[in-house]
């Protein structure tokens, strides 16, 4: 992961976090500034989208939706929301095709249920939703899904990126700081020997040199590992992969030319962002 891609993720994670804590004004500065650098980056164009929204500004918000609907086409949460923006509009019609869309995707995405069910219900006046999708996981993630998953993965049409320094932390459930313990303890012990036999020039050297070894090497070397166990390791298994999404740090890329997109933990939907490769693989099946 090159450090651009590190810091839209921190970027990312920060303004979100503001978001959930309703300080809306500095998420959306927030959203605009990862834009500025990032235009394209459809998490981002999503959620000022939803936040433009929240603040009232139906209009940019539509056209916000829209725009991330075509970089995220099956994603279940861009499309309720885009419903909501639309139905603030007045454009009824749209707003209904849009939820409609949305259930194809996650047929059990609880908001686009409530709103149609609503929108339905009251022949175009319904009362909005409490809030809009802020790109939560369901509850029900079924194994078939992260099945489906880890073999789009495998078949190279998914990838992951994800943030080394989070993940290896104490409380990951991917941790593996133990790996390289021994190399700490060994670089301790060279520094130290080469403090006491050759003096304070000599042991800064030798440990700004094993530093540097560590991080031209150890560090690599981490990634690779960490990589190889959560592909092996937690899309292979559902609690894990679970716990591992909700901690966040992650981010699943599509590496198919046809539909490019992304689902950024801990509050992309994962899901819906599986199961429209898998809608796609079926249409073009039938």
């Amino acid at each position: 992961m090159t450090g651009s891609v590190l810091e839209t993720a921190s970027a990312l994670a920060a303004a979100q976090a503001r978001h959930r804590a309703g300080e809306i004004a500095e998420a959306i500065a927030a959203y605009r500034d990862i834009l500025a650098r990032e235009p394209d980056n459809p998490t981002a164009v999503h959620l000022l989208g939803v936040a433009s929204l929240q603040t009232g500004d139906a209009e940019a918000a539509a056209g916000l939706l829209e725009r991330a609907q075509r970089l995220m086409p099956a994603n279940a949460d861009v499309l309720n929301n885009l419903g909501e923006a639309l139905r603030v509009l007045g454009r009824h019609d749209e707003a209904i095709n849009a939820y409609r869309a949305a259930l194809v995707v996650a047929p059990d995405h609880a908001g686009a249920v409530g709103n149609l069910a609503r929108y339905e219900g009251s022949g175009g006046d319904a009362t909005p939703a409490a809030e809009p999708s802020l790109a939560r996981p369901r509850a029900k993630e079924e194994p078939n899904t992260r099945a489906a998953l880890k073999a789009l993965v495998d078949s190279g049409r998914i990838d992951f990126a994800f943030d080394l320094a989070r993940l290896d932390s104490m409380d990951s459930p991917v941790a593996m700081q133990s790996d390289l313990a021994k190399y700490f303890i060994l670089l301790i012990v060279v520094a130290g020997l080469a403090f006491w036999f050759g003096g304070l020039w000599i042991g800064i050297a030798t440990t700004l040199v094993g530093v540097g070894i560590y991080q031209m090497l150890g560090r690599p070397y981490q990634r690779r590992r960490l990589y190889a166990r959560i592909r092996a390791e937690a899309l292979a298994d559902d609690l894990l992969w679970r716990q591992l999404w909700r901690f966040g740090g992650l981010r699943l890329i599509s590496r198919d030319p046809a539909r490019p997109g992304e689902c950024v933990a801990p509050d992309g939907d994962w899901i819906g962002f599986t199961r429209g490769f898998a809608v796609e693989s079926q249409g073009a099946k039938d």
